[in-house]
C-alpha cells in the first residue's frame, strides 16, 4: 500500500493534478480495470470510451451516453467509494454477473550468496462472491515460514496433488469474506554460488486475474545477471535493487548470484626528470579497492627502469618482490602494511 502526502507552503486551496496507470486485465471477451481511489465523501469518475465499447462499473451496466460509432464519456458518481472495478464489453446488452476474483502480489526479495528471502505481499479483491479458504502453490524449492492474513485461522502446507513439483498452502478463514483481503507469505529458497535459480512465483487458484511486481534487493558486493525473463520486463533499478513489471501470473524469471570481484580504481601521476647523466622516472599512484580488501599493490615497469625507492604513503619501504613474467618487462608486488579495506583508499610513490 502507498501513501502520497503533499506539502506545500502556501495556506489555501491547492489543485493538484495526479496522473496514475493500470493493467487493463483480460476477463474472458472483456477487459477489466480495478484500482482504489482516495476516500473522499464526494467525487465523480470520468470515463472515456472509444467507439463500439460499452462500460460495467461493478455489477452494473451503464447507458451510453452516446451512440455506438461515437468516443462516450461516462460519468459515474463515485463518493464515498473505495475500490472499483470496471468492465468494458463490445455489446449493449451484455452484463456479465458471474464472480470475479482479482489478485495483486508484490514479490520482495534480498539476496545474498547462498540464500534467498522472499516475501510476496497478496492484495485480493473479491466481486459477487465470498471465499472462506484460499488455495495457493509456490515451487518446492521455496521453504514457506510464515502467512498472515486477516481473519486467518489456519494455514497448512502439503504436496500438491495435480502438481508434484509445488508444495500447496491453504489458508482457512474464520468466516467467509468478499471485497478486500490481504495476505503476506513469507519464505527462504536456498541457491547454489554461480548456478541458477528462479524467482518463485505465488498461484492462486480460482483468480481472474493475477499481476504484480518483484524487486529484488542485493548488497553492493553481489552482482546479480538475468538469464530467462518471460511473462515480466524490467521496469526499474538502482543501486542496490531491480524491479520487474509481472502480467503472468505463471511468470519465469530465472537469475545467477555472483560475489563480484574486486575493482581497483587508480590514478596516475609521472614525472620525467632529464639530468646531465641521468634520466629519472617518479610517479605517485591514488588506489581505493571495492568489494575486496586489498593486501599488495602490484604493477610493472619496462626493463629498462630500475626501481630504486618507494613510499607508502609518507612511509618509505624497502619489502618489494621482483620478477620477470614477460621479455622487457619487471614485475613488482608490494606488501602493504595493513590490508585495505572496501571504499579505503591510499597512495604510494615510486622512483626509477
Amino acid at each position: 500500500t502507498s501513501r502520497l502526502v503533499l506539502f506545500h507552503n502556501e495556506p489555501g486551496t491547492v489543485e493538484v493534478t495526479l496522473e496514475l496507470s493500470t493493467i487493463l486485465e483480460s476477463v474472458g471477451n472483456d477487459r477489466a480495470a480495478h484500482f482504489s481511489l482516495m476516500p473522499v465523501p464526494s467525487a465523480t469518475l470520468n470515463v472515456n470510451v472509444p467507439a463500439g465499447r460499452h462500460l460495467q462499473f461493478g455489477r452494473q451496466p451503464l447507458n451510453r451516453p452516446a451512440s455506438d460509432d461515437q468516443a462516450a464519456v461516462y460519468q459515474i458518481p463515485v463518493g464515498g467509494s473505495r475500490d472499483l472495478l470496471l468492465l468494458f464489453n463490445d455489446q449493449r446488452d451484455e452484463q456479465r454477473t458471474d464472480s470475479l476474483t482479482f489478485a495483486t502480489t508484490g514479490y520482495g526479495l534480498n539476496v545474498a550468496p547462498g540464500e534467498v528471502t522472499w516475501q510476496a505481499s497478496t492484495s485480493l479483491q473479491i466481486y459477487g462472491n465470498t471465499l472462506n479458504q484460499l488455495l495457493c502453490t509456490v515451487p518446492k524449492s521455496l521453504e514457506i515460514t510464515d502467512v498472515e492474513s486477516t481473519g486467518l485461522e489456519s494455514w497448512e502446507l502439503s504436496d500438491d496433488p495435480d502438481d508434484n513439483t509445488q508444495t500447496l498452502i491453504t489458508l482457512n478463514y474464520r468466516q467467509p469474506f468478499s471485497g478486500r483481503r490481504d495476505a503476506i507469505f513469507r519464505g527462504v529458497l536456498s541457491t547454489a554460488y554461480g548456478q541458477a535459480w528462479a524467482v518463485p512465483a505465488l498461484t492462486i487458484r480460482s483468480v481472474t486475474s493475477h499481476i504484480g511486481r518483484v524487486v529484488i534487493q542485493h548488497p553492493p558486493g553481489v552482482r546479480l545477471r538475468v538469464l530467462e525473463n518471460a511473462g515480466t520486463r524490467t521496469s526499474g533499478g538502482s543501486a542496490g535493487s531491480v524491479t520487474f513489471d509481472v502480467w503472468r501470473e505463471d511468470f519465469q524469471l530465472a537469475l545467477e548470484t555472483r560475489t563480484r570481484e574486486r575493482e581497483l580504481h587508480c590514478t596516475v601521476a609521472t614525472q620525467l626528470n632529464l639530468g646531465e647523466n641521468t634520466l629519472t622516472y617518479g610517479g605517485v599512484v591514488e588506489f581505493e579497492t571495492y568489494f575486496e580488501p586489498l593486501f599488495e599493490v602490484a604493477f610493472r615497469l619496462p626493463a629498462e627502469w630500475q626501481l630504486e625507492s618507494v613510499l607508502l604513503g609518507e612511509v618509505p619501504s624497502r619489502n618489494w618482490e621482483t620478477s620477470s613474467r614477460e621479455a622487457g618487462w619487471n614485475d613488482y608486488r608490494i606488501p602493504l602494511p595493513k590490508p585495505l579495506t572496501p571504499g579505503e583508499a591510499a597512495a604510494f610513490t615510486f622512483f626509477a
